[in-house]
């Protein structure tokens, strides 16, 4: 009797081994690791990008009443012909020009130029503030460009309020402003009227609605 149960006690001892070897590595699979998640070669901690600033309508006037001219030039169809400069505008039936014009004038400043300087073929020429900002450099950083444009006194200015035209000038705003303008950190001649056209999808010049619209937010 008892060498029976000593047989029987050792095939019991010899199964729990056997259980054990098979189910420990399921229990190391569940097993959290301590090993620290390893890096990629290449790959490198990435900072999170800051949100765009927040341009408020005060800044667009600021910005608006120094960038801002009474006279605009348009690129249009027979822009310098005599035939477009002799027209009277007058909604004639039979005038290619009656409804179309090359120049535009206004009493106060009206019109952020949606170039830097324009000449149309019989003279007329018209250079915008901004070129004042850009002297002989063809390109700036916004910071340089919006240093240079706190130094200008802002014009009276058709639409946006006179006390934000003439409020204390606030350059980190306004550099939010030119970044939204140009998408980056610096400033080029040669591609700020696209630019302006870009964001604000006027061909010629913005007024201060469309300036507002596109910048304010």
């Amino acid at each position: 009797m008892l060498a029976v149960c000593h047989k029987r006690s050792s095939a019991v001892t010899v199964m729990l081994a056997l259980l054990l070897a098979c189910t420990s590595p399921l229990t190391d699979a569940f097993t959290p690791s301590r090993t620290p998640p390893r890096r990629i070669p290449g790959r490198r901690a990435t900072a999170t990008a800051a949100p765009p600033a927040v341009v408020t309508e005060v800044t667009a006037a600021q910005v608006f009443g120094r960038l801002a001219d009474k006279k605009l030039l348009l690129d249009v169809p027979g822009a310098g012909t005599p035939e477009m400069k002799d027209c009277c505008h007058g909604g004639c039936d039979n005038c290619d020009y009656s409804r179309v014009f090359d120049e535009m004038n206004a009493g106060k400043a009206k019109w952020v130029a949606c170039y830097v300087v324009r000449e149309h073929s019989d003279g007329r020429r018209h250079e915008a503030p901004v070129r004042d900002l850009f002297g002989g450099d063809e390109r700036l950083g916004v910071a340089e460009f919006v240093a240079r444009l706190g130094e200008v006194d802002p014009r009276p200015a058709m639409g946006a309020r006179p006390a934000d035209l003439t409020s204390d000038f606030d350059a980190a705003a306004a550099e939010g402003l030119v970044r939204k303008v140009v998408g980056g950190d610096e400033v080029s001649r040669e591609a700020w009227g696209d630019a302006l056209v870009a964001i604000s999808g006027e061909a010629h010049g913005v007024a201060w609605r469309p300036w507002a619209k596109a910048l304010v937010g």
